[in-house]
């Protein structure tokens, strides 16, 4: 900021004031010369002529001024009217001695009073002077003894020499006081100026003090030799150097450049000087003690001038941001747990590969690799234990591949390997894959406990089965999902009948967005029979689809395209309420505990409830009881551990909804799932019941196990329905092992609604005239479970 005007004008007096002293300064040593010199050469005059009188006269001056230059202590003021008073008295002798044309000598006084005194210092001496001169006339006029000497003169022309002298002296003066004027006027100005620079100088210092970096201006010149003409302050944070040593050796830094990147950056230096551009470069640079920076270097401002190039810019530390890029790429590209690549690198490595392959004519083989049950792994054991079990799958699978293959992870439980340039082909991925399924197959030790998984795998080989990464990865996609058709704990490879049905599959999932509001789906209902009494009050609602161009699709084709693709919510909502809406009806002209089993899906209880509330909500407003609708469940439910699936399995159980387990036998429930969750009834599936009349080992075991199934289902309070019931042999036998009810063909098909009233009618009034059980009426087989 500039300084107040008090302050410059205090400084510019300051100032002046210096000027003086060193005017004062001249002006001795000038007496000093010059007294010498007359000191000189008056000896020479009194030699020659015998007169002294000059050597007198000079040596008085001369000793003046010496004892001038001397009396420092007496101040300024003192020693300048001592100058003054010898300047004008030699005025004075040598007026007297070589006339008027001396004069001037005399008004050099007030002069050298200005400028030694100022005005009103000046105007004083003025004064003095006039009154000498007319003293030094009238003293003359009186025949003083102290003029003696001095050139007879008129009294009246010492007066007009004085009163000459007093206005030439006032005009010189005047003069002279304009000149110090606009110099003090000068020198405010050129302090204001030099403070202004001093100040601006002072905040740019500060400001690049503050700036992260080191601010430069480089200058190339016509050599192509580099020169800093200016490094600011952060030279010694960059580099540990101070700006005056890059300023003395312009290629400091470049000598500090590593070895990697000093080619590229002398490019960039190159290209700025040839070419003029501004410089942008990025380089790492090894300081003295050893630690490596990444630089980046920018002019802001180029120039060029006679000298050459001239770049104004900053060079700021980027080893942070160099950091936090490579830790944003290696996050973007790899798996934060296995540190595989993730989906992003694997296709640009499958990119890679795909061109070798085709490059070389040799295939590339993509596996699609997902580990079976490991859901149940992390459900059981936690996902801390599913995190290890990942990583050391991670282990196995990389040491059954080549080191040029790439082994990635797609997320989840899912791995892709890609092997270009296999050689061996399918044959070569057949034994690649068997390894790697032999390997998954070993026991895994986690949280201290043994644990088995397996791996289904599928293939797709380049160029037989696609050339393009997405063709690839759908077809791989579709292998893989043959393989756990399968079985699992296999592989499958591709091929074209797996693409039409994955085709088949999509358009039929296109299609049944639309079959709900077509009114392509409908309800049937397959009757239960009550075996001891042969009555009919319960119902199985099964759902079909009519395409209008397919004909009738199976519900195992389409309900996991439903499940798949969300819709199985809106669906199953559909369903509950037909069979609600045809269970309240049944209730008033059937039997009024009639019941209808309606299935749902186990992605319907990992939801909210829909918008017209849950099952239970919506019976209540129709006024029925929670057991004019049974809900049928599979054997995988109970596995799922999560809080909703309880929590809604439990609120059944609270709103009075029996609840039936589905395909009993089938799956992998536990008996403690039985005791956890009220069931009420146990479904034998359809499996068993066909072996039920086989006379062989195989079937002594089946009928062995449906006997223990109902015994333990009684034991637990459920009852038991037998599905799949086709011949009358199959009915006695589950009749004598006391099982509850049964369903099959042997006493109707899925029917429609007005079909199954008149069958109801119907087996209502045959129903009295079933006989009774009679040991000695059923087949041998029965007889001896029976027993």
């Amino acid at each position: 900021m500039p300084a107040p005007a008090g302050g410059l004008s205090h400084r510019a007096s300051a100032a002046l004031q210096q000027w003086r002293l060193q005017l004062l300064d001249h002006l001795l040593r000038a007496g000093l010369l010059a007294g010498a010199l007359q000191v000189a050469m008056s000896v020479a005059v009194g030699l020659n002529m015998g007169d002294w009188r000059h050597l007198w006269a000079a040596s008085g001056v001369l000793g003046g001024v010496c004892l001038l230059k001397l009396a420092r202590p007496l101040g300024y003021r003192l020693r300048a009217l001592g100058v003054l008073a010898v300047f004008y008295g030699t005025g004075v002798w040598l007026l007297t001695h070589l006339g008027a044309m001396m004069l001037a000598w005399l008004l050099a006084t007030p002069i050298l009073a200005m400028l030694l005194l100022g005005r009103r210092g000046a105007l004083a001496v003025l004064a003095l002077c006039t009154c000498s001169l007319v003293g030094v006339g009238v003293g003359l006029e009186l025949s003083l003894p102290m003029v003696r000497g001095i050139s007879k003169l008129p009294l009246l022309r010492w007066i007009n020499l004085g009163v000459g002298f007093t206005g030439l002296g006032l005009v010189v003066m005047l003069s002279c006081e304009f000149v110090l004027r606009r110099l003090r006027s000068a020198l405010t100005e050129q302090l204001a100026v030099t403070d202004t620079l001093r100040g601006r100088e002072e905040m740019l210092r500060q400001i690049a003090g503050q700036v992260p970096g080191m601010l430069f201006r480089l200058r190339f010149d016509a050599a192509g030799q580099l020169h800093y003409d200016y490094a600011s302050a952060g030279a010694q944070t960059l580099f540990g150097l101070a700006p005056e040593q890059l300023m003395a050796d312009g290629w400091r830094i470049h000598r500090l450049v590593v070895d990697e990147d000093r080619e590229p950056l002398m490019r960039a230096l190159t290209s700025a000087h040839l070419e003029g551009q501004a410089l942008a470069a990025e380089f790492r640079v090894r300081l003295d003690d050893g630690r490596e920076k990444w630089l980046a270097a920018q002019s802001t401002e180029v120039a060029r001038d006679a000298q050459g190039v001239v770049h104004t810019g900053i060079m700021v530390d980027i080893t942070e941001r160099k950091a936090s890029e490579a830790l944003v790429w290696q996050q973007a590209h790899f798996d934060a747990l296995t540190g595989l690549p993730n989906r992003r690198l694997m296709r640009d490595r499958l990119e890679q590969g795909l061109i070798r392959s085709l490059r070389s004519q040799l295939p590339l083989v993509l596996m699609l690799i997902d580990l079976d049950h490991f859901k149940t792994v992390n459900d059981t054991l936690g996902h801390d234990s599913g995190d290890q079990l990942l990583v050391e799958a991670t282990r196995r699978i990389r040491a059954c591949v080549r080191e040029t293959d790439t082994l990635a992870r797609m997320g989840g439980d899912e791995f892709t390997v890609v092997l270009p340039e296999l050689a061996g082909g399918a044959v070569q991925a057949e034994a690649i894959a068997a390894r790697i399924i032999a390997a998954l197959s070993q026991a895994f030790t986690l949280a201290g406990e043994e644990v088995y998984i397996s791996a289904s795998i599928g293939i797709a080989r380049c160029p037989d089965d696609g050339v393009g990464i997405d063709n690839l990865l759908q077809h791989a996609d579709q292998a893989l999902y043959a393989a756990k058709d399968a079985g699992r704990n296999r592989f499958h490879h591709f091929t074209r009948t797996l693409q039409d049905d994955a085709q088949l599959r999509m358009r039929l999932a296109a299609d049944l967005r639309q079959a709900l509001q077509q009114q392509q789906l409908s309800v049937v209902y397959q009757p239960i029979v009550h075996l001891a009494s042969g009555q009919v009050h319960k119902a199985e609602a099964l759902l079909r689809w009519q395409h209008p161009e397919r004909g009738a699709i199976s519900p195992a084709v389409f309900v996991p395209i439903a499940e798949a693709t969300g819709l199985i919510g809106e669906i199953g909502e559909w369903v509950f309420r037909t069979a609600a809406d045809q269970a309240q009806h049944w209730r008033a002209t059937l039997h009024a505990r009639f019941q209808i089993s309606v299935n749902r899906s186990p992605l319907q209880f990992r939801g909210p409830a829909g918008p017209r509330g849950t099952w239970a909500e919506q019976l209540a407003r129709r006024g029925l009881a929670g057991d004019a609708i049974a809900v049928e469940i599979t054997e995988g439910l109970l596995l799922d551990t999560g809080a909703e699936v309880s929590t809604q399995l439990l609120a059944l159980r609270d709103a009075g909804i029996p609840v039936s387990l589905d395909d009993f036998g089938t799956g992998y429930s536990s008996m403690a799932y039985l005791q956890k969750f009220h069931i009420d009834y146990l479904k034998i599936d359809r499996s068993f019941v066909s072996g039920l009349t086989d006379g062989s080992h195989q079937g002594d075991t089946g009928r062995a196990l449906c006997k223990a199934m109902i015994v333990m289902a009684h034991e637990l309070g459920m009852q038991v329905i037998a599905e799949g019931v086709e011949t009358d042999e199959q009915r006695l036998w589950l009749q004598a092992a006391g099982c509850d009810y049964a369903q099959g063909w042997l006493f109707a098909k899925p029917m429609t609604v007005e079909v199954f009233e008149a069958f109801a009618g119907r087996h209502r009034r045959s129903a009295a005239n079933l006989p009774a059980l009679a040991t000695t009426a059923l087949p041998a087989t029965a007889q001896r479970c029976a027993a």
